[in-house]
C-alpha cells in the first residue's frame, strides 16, 4: 500500500514538473524566436491565414506578404511542435514498472485485486484535474499572450475576425498575428494597448458581439440610424427596427469607405461616426449630393423656392428652419433626423395633385362646407383640389403647400365640430349677436341658440368682409365682428349702429347729436358723459357695456306705456316730495313722465323721463332725508338758525324737525320758487347757501348796489347815500321795504326784493322810455356837458327818463346805473314793447350747423326768423339786442354774457327741431336758477303766441337745466323750438316764408302778452 501511495505521489509529481518546465521552455521558444524575427525582419504567418488570403480576391490586410515571408513562416502549431521535440523533461518511467504506471485506457482493476488501492488511485487523478483546473484559470486571469496555447484563444479569435479584426487562423495558440490584432483591437477602442488579451480585452470583445446594433436583432433605435445611411447614400434600406443582412451589407460599407473595423456591427465607434458624418451633411456651405434630394422635397411643399445644388447654402437653412418651425420641431436650420422624417412624412400623403383616395371625398365635402367650394366631389385630388386647400390653409395660417397634412385636416375639422354654427348652443353666442347687432347686423334675437337667422346674419358679414361664407364663427370672423365693433364706435369712424346710438342718447338725456353714422367729437363726449353718469368706464369709446347700458335703458320697463309693480311705491314716494297727484296704479302714463322729467331736471340729473337707477336713488334719497318732520339731525340745528335769519323764522332751535320747521321750510320754498314739499333737500340748501353768500347783504360791495340804493330813493326809501357799499342804513331801508311789501324780511337784496324794486321803479313815469338816436351818447355824472363821464349808451338803446331837467338834459336809468344825458339824442318811444329791452338769439351759426332735415340748415331758420322779428319789435317800441345778424359762430357761454350784460328785460333764444322724422310740434324750455318765476311765464307766452300763429302740436313747456344758454343766463329768458324740420308737416311750414312770417309774429307777441 505504502509502494502504490509513493508511486502515486511520483506520478503528480511528475505532471507538475512537465507543465512548469513546458511553460519555461515555451518562453524561451518564443523569446528566440522573436529574436530571429527582428534579425530576419521576417514575419510569421499562420498557415491557415496564408491560405485565407489566398482564397480572398480583395483583401482587407493592410500590407502583402510575399511568398518568400510565407515560406519562411512557421504556424503556432508547428511552433508547440517544435516546443515539444525540443524538451530536455523525460517521463518519469524510468523508476516505476510497466505494471506500476496506471493505463489511461484500463476499465479495469490492477493486477493486485486490492479496493483500497484503486480508492487512492481515484482520489489522485481527482486531485490532479483540480491542479490542471487551477492552473488554466490562472491563465485566463492574467490573460492571453504570445506563445500561450488554449481553448479559450479559439473564442479570442473567432471573436476579432468577427468584428473587423480578422484573418486569424484559428486554434488555440496565441501567435504573433494575434497579438498584432489583440493590439491593433485594444488600440480602436482605447484600451492599454499590450497585446495581452486581458479580462478588459475579453469584456470589450464580449460587449460588442452581444452589441443591439447587429444583424439578426431588432432595436427601435435602429430606424434612425437607417434614415441616416440612407441619406448618407447608403441607402434603399427599409427603414423598421429590425436590423437584416442588407442592413448589415451596407453599415460594412460605411465602415469600409470610413476606415472603421469592418463588422457589419454598429458599435460604438461606428455609431459615433455615423452621427458625426450625417450631422456634417446638413451645415451652411456644406455639400453633398444628399442635399439635393432635400432641396427637391422641399421645393415640393411651401418651404420651396431653393437653388437645386449640392450646397447647403443659408437660405436653405432659412427655409429648414421655417419648415421645423411649422412643424414645431425642433428649430436649428439643420436638417436632423426628425426633420427629414417629417418631411417624408409631409410628401407621403396620399392627399396631393394626382392621387386618389376615398377619404378625398370627406375632405372636398368639408371644404365645400366651409366656403372653399365648389368643388366636384370624387377620389380624385385635382389641380382645383389644390389650389382651394393651399386658400383654405393661407385663411387659416397654415403654410398654403396644398397638401392636405394633417394640421389641415384637423383645422377643417375643428371648423366643422365648431360650436358656434347652426342648431348650435353657447355662451360666447349672446355678446357676439349683441356686437353684430350693434354693427348693423341685426335684428337677431339675443340667445344661446344658433339659429337659421343668426347663420343668414353671419353669412351677410363674411361676405362684406371677403371672409370665407361658410356661416360659421371661426376665429377669423370673431376676431372680424371684434374689429367691426370696436372700430365703429370710436372718434372719427362710420357705422349704421351708430345712428341707434345717437337716437338713444338722445331720448335719454344726453343729447342734441346729429343723428348720423359718424362717430364725431361730440358723440365721445356725450357717450363719455353718459358712462360717467352711469358708473361706467369712461373713456368716450362705446364699448359694449355702455351700448348696453344704453339698450336696456331704452327698453326699462320704468317708462311711458308700460306697467310696472315697483310704480306703485315709486309714485307715492312722488308724491311725498313735491312732484305729486299722481295716480297710484302700475302704469307709467304721459303725467308720470312729466313728472319724472320735472324731477330729474329739478335735482340736477339727466331729464329723459325714465326711472333709470340715478332717478330712483335720488327719490329714496329725498324721501328718507333726515331734514324732514319727525326726525332728528345735528344739522337741523343750523338749517333752524339760518332759517330764522333769512325771515322764516320763530322756529325753536333744535335737532327736532318738527311740524312748524317743515312749515317754515315749505314757506321758503314757496317764496324763493323751489318745490314746496317741506323736506330740506339738496336746492333747498342750495338757496340758503346762496342768500347767506349773496352780494346784497350787510358789509358787501357790487355795483349794482348803487341801483339798489338809487331805486329805493326814487321809491321812497331814501337818504341811501349811492356807492358800492351795502352798509348798515341800507340793510335797515331794505328791511323796511321788504317789510312794507311783505316780503321775507332778512335786510338781503333777494330775488323777489328785486324784482319787486324794479317793478316799482319802471311804474314811476311807465309811459316815459327814451331811444338813444347817437351812435355814442355818454352819460354824464351831472346834467351839463362839463361833468365827469360815467358811461356810454349806443344807438337805440332804450332808457327810462327819471326826470327832464330845465335845460333839456333827461335824468335815465340805464343797465348799470343812474345818470344824465343830452335830451337832444333822446327820442320819446311809444308802443306796446316801449321801453323794454328783449335780446334774440338766433341759435347756432357759422360752423356749428345745428339740425338738418328738411332741405334745411337750423342755423339759417333761427336767423332768418329772428331778423323778421327784429324787425316787428322795434315797431312795437323795443328795443332789440341780437346776439348775431349773420351767419357766424358765437360759443353758448358767449350769448348767455351778452344776456347778462346787457340789461335787457328778457332772452329768447330761437330754434328748430329734429329727432327721427315721427316727432312733431312746438315745445319751449326755460330754467329756474335765475328769474325762475319770469323764465317760466315768458317760456309760456312764447309757447302758447307759437301755437295759435302756426297752428303746430302742442309738445309742452319744460324745465330744462341742459340748456347752457338759459341755464347761465341771468334774465328771464326761455328757448322756442318752433317745430320739426325732419317731419313732413312742420317742415312744410318751417320752409314756407309766410309761415316764417308768423313765427316771428309769434315772438312779438309772446313779449307783449309776457310784459303785459
Amino acid at each position: 500500500m505504502v509502494e502504490k501511495k509513493l508511486h502515486k505521489l511520483l506520478f503528480v509529481g511528475f505532471l507538475i514538473f512537465t507543465l512548469m518546465f513546458s511553460s519555461l521552455d515555451s518562453v524561451l521558444a518564443n523569446s528566440e524566436s522573436e529574436a530571429a524575427n527582428n534579425d530576419e525582419n521576417t514575419n510569421i504567418v499562420e498557415e491557415e491565414e496564408e491560405n485565407e488570403l489566398n482564397k480572398e480576391d480583395d483583401s482587407d490586410v493592410s500590407e502583402e506578404l510575399t511568398q518568400d515571408e510565407i515560406d519562411m513562416g512557421e504556424t503556432e502549431d508547428s511552433l508547440e511542435s517544435e516546443k515539444k521535440n525540443s524538451t530536455d523533461v523525460k517521463e518519469p518511467t524510468d523508476d516505476l514498472s510497466d505494471d506500476e504506471i496506471p493505463s489511461e485506457n484500463n476499465d479495469g482493476e490492477s493486477s493486485e485485486n486490492n479496493s483500497e488501492v484503486d480508492s487512492e488511485g481515484k482520489d489522485s487523478e481527482d486531485e490532479t484535474e483540480e491542479l490542471e483546473t487551477k492552473v488554466m484559470n490562472a491563465s485566463i486571469n492574467s490573460g492571453f499572450e504570445l506563445g500561450d496555447s488554449h481553448e479559450k484563444i479559439i473564442e479570442l479569435k473567432e471573436g476579432l475576425n468577427q468584428i473587423g479584426f480578422g484573418y486569424i487562423t484559428v486554434t488555440e495558440n496565441f501567435g504573433n498575428f494575434t497579438e498584432t490584432q489583440v493590439r491593433a483591437f485594444q488600440d480602436y477602442y482605447g484600451l492599454s494597448v499590450t497585446g495581452v488579451a486581458d479580462e478588459a480585452t475579453f469584456e470589450k470583445l464580449d460587449s460588442i458581439l452581444d452589441h443591439p446594433y447587429q444583424k439578426g436583432k431588432s432595436n427601435s433605435d435602429l430606424a434612425g440610424f437607417k434614415v441616416k445611411l440612407n441619406w448618407m447614400d447608403y441607402g434603399q434600406i427599409l427603414v423598421t427596427e429590425n436590423f437584416g443582412s442588407w442592413m448589415e451589407s451596407r453599415v460594412k460599407a460605411f465602415q469600409r469607405d470610413h476606415n472603421l473595423a469592418v463588422s457589419g456591427i454598429i458599435e460604438p465607434v461606428t455609431e459615433a461616426k455615423i452621427n458625426e458624418t450625417f450631422a456634417s451633411i446638413f451645415k451652411v456651405n456644406n455639400r453633398h449630393a444628399s442635399i439635393v434630394d432635400l432641396k427637391e422635397m422641399l421645393n415640393q411643399t411651401s418651404f420651396g423656392g431653393i437653388l437645386v445644388s449640392d450646397l447647403y447654402g443659408s437660405f436653405t437653412s432659412t427655409r429648414v428652419r421655417q419648415f421645423q418651425e411649422y412643424y414645431e420641431l425642433e428649430v436649428t436650420g439643420e436638417a436632423n433626423v426628425q426633420t427629414l422624417n417629417k418631411l417624408e412624412s409631409v410628401l407621403d400623403t396620399p392627399f396631393r395633385e394626382g392621387v386618389r383616395h376615398p377619404d378625398t371625398i370627406e375632405l372636398k365635402e368639408g371644404l365645400n362646407l366651409l366656403g372653399f367650394g365648389p368643388i366636384l366631389v370624387s377620389d380624385l385630388y385635382g389641380s382645383f383640389t389644390k389650389r382651394q386647400v393651399a386658400s383654405f390653409q393661407e385663411t387659416y395660417g397654415l403654410s398654403p403647400t396644398g397638401v392636405a397634412n394633417d394640421a389641415t385636416w384637423a383645422m377643417m375639422n375643428e371648423l366643422l365640430d365648431s360650436p358656434l354654427q347652426e342648431g348650435r348652443n353657447h355662451e360666447d353666442l349672446i355678446e357676439l349677436k349683441q356686437k353684430l347687432n350693434w354693427t348693423g347686423y341685426g335684428h337677431i334675437l339675443v340667445t344661446e341658440n344658433y339659429g337659421s337667422w343668426m347663420a343668414s346674419r353671419i353669412r351677410s358679414f363674411q361676405q362684406d368682409h371677403d371672409l370665407p361664407v361658410n356661416g360659421i364663427i371661426d376665429e377669423k370672423t370673431q376676431l372680424a365682428i371684434e374689429h367691426t365693433f370696436e372700430k365703429g364706435f370710436t372718434e372719427g369712424n362710420r357705422n349704421p349702429g351708430v345712428i341707434d346710438m345717437k337716437e338713444g342718447l338722445n331720448k335719454l338725456g344726453f343729447g342734441n347729436i346729429l343723428v348720423s353714422d359718424l362717430y364725431g367729437s361730440f358723440t365721445a363726449q356725450q357717450v363719455r358723459s353718459f358712462q360717467e353718469y352711469y358708473g361706467l368706464e369712461a373713456t368716450g369709446k362705446a364699448n359694449l357695456p355702455t351700448l348696453n347700458k344704453i339698450d336696456s335703458l331704452l327698453n326699462s320697463s320704468l317708462q311711458e306705456g308700460k306697467r310696472h309693480n315697483d310704480l306703485l311705491n315709486i309714485k307715492d314716494q312722488m308724491n311725498n316730495i313735491g312732484f305729486g297727484y299722481i295716480t297710484v296704479t302700475t302704469l307709467f302714463g304721459s303725467y308720470t313722465e312729466q313728472k319724472v322729467k320735472e324731477l330729474q331736471d329739478y335735482y340736477g340729473l339727466r331729464v329723459n323721463g325714465i326711472l333709470d337707477k340715478p332717478t330712483q336713488a335720488k327719490i329714496n334719497e329725498v324721501f328718507t332725508s333726515p331734514f324732514r318732520e319727525g326726525e332728528r339731525h345735528d344739522g337741523s340745528i343750523d338749517l333752524k338758525n339760518d332759517l330764522n335769519a333769512l325771515g322764516f323764522g320763530n322756529i325753536l332751535v333744535s335737532t327736532l324737525y318738527g311740524s312748524y320747521t317743515k312749515q317754515k321750510v315749505e314757506d321758503f320754498q314757496r317764496y324763493y320758487g323751489l318745490v314746496v314739499n317741506g323736506i330740506a333737500d339738496e336746492p333747498t340748501f342750495a338757496k340758503i347757501d346762496e342768500l347767506k353768500n349773496s352780494s346784497f347783504q350787510l358789509g358787501k360791495r357790487h355795483e349794482n348796489t348803487k341801483i339798489l340804493k338809487e331805486s329805493l330813493n326814487r321809491l321812497g326809501y331814501g337818504n341811501i347815500s349811492v356807492t358800492t357799499l351795502f352798509g348798515s342804513f341800507t340793510e335797515k331801508r331794505v328791511k323796511d321795504f321788504q317789510a312794507d311789501h311783505g316780503l321775507a324780511v332778512n335786510g338781503i337784496a333777494d330775488e323777489p326784493t328785486w324784482e319787486l324794486v324794479n317793478q316799482l321803479v319802471a311804474s314811476l313815469n311807465s309811459s316815459t322810455h327814451g331811444i338813444v338816436t347817437a351812435s355814442n351818447l355818454n352819460i354824464r355824472k351831472a346834467p351839463t356837458a362839463n361833468s365827469e363821464r360815467v358811461g356810454q349808451l349806443s344807438a337805440n338803446t332804450v332808457v327810462q327818463i327819471i326826470h327832464q331837467e330845465s335845460n333839456g338834459w333827461y335824468k335815465v336809468a340805464f343797465d348799470g346805473g343812474i345818470g344824465y344825458v343830452s335830451g337832444t339824442y333822446i327820442t320819446e318811444a311809444t308802443g306796446p314793447l316801449a321801453g323794454k329791452t328783449v335780446i334774440l338769439d338766433a341759435g347756432h351759426g357759422g360752423r356749428d350747423s345745428g339740425g338738418i332735415g328738411g332741405g334745411m340748415l337750423e342755423k339759417d331758420f333761427a336767423l332768418d326768423v329772428s331778423l323778421r322779428a327784429e324787425k316787428l319789435l322795434r315797431e312795437a317800441g323795443a328795443s332789440v339786442i341780437m346776439t348775431r345778424t349773420t351767419d357766424v359762430f358765437l360759443t353758448l357761454d358767449e350769448r348767455a354774457a351778452i344776456a347778462n350784460t346787457s340789461g335787457a328785460d328778457a332772452f329768447v333764444s330761437v330754434h328748430a327741431n329734429i329727432f327721427n322724422g315721427s316727432a312733431n310740434g312746438t315745445e319751449t324750455f326755460w330754467y329756474g336758477r335765475h328769474e325762475a318765476r319770469n323764465s317760466e311765464r315768458l317760456a309760456h307766452a312764447m309757447q302758447n303766441a307759437t301755437l295759435a300763429k302756426m297752428g303746430t302740436h302742442n309738445r309742452g313747456v319744460f324745465s330744462h337745466r341742459a340748456f347752457v344758454v338759459i341755464a347761465k343766463t341771468e334774465i328771464p329768458s326761455a328757448l322756442l323750438e318752433v317745430g320739426f324740420m325732419d317731419h313732413a308737416g312742420d317742415a312744410t311750414k318751417l320752409r314756407s316764408s309766410s309761415y316764417r312770417d308768423r313765427s316771428a309774429e309769434a315772438i312779438r307777441d309772446g313779449f307783449i302778452n309776457y310784459f303785459r
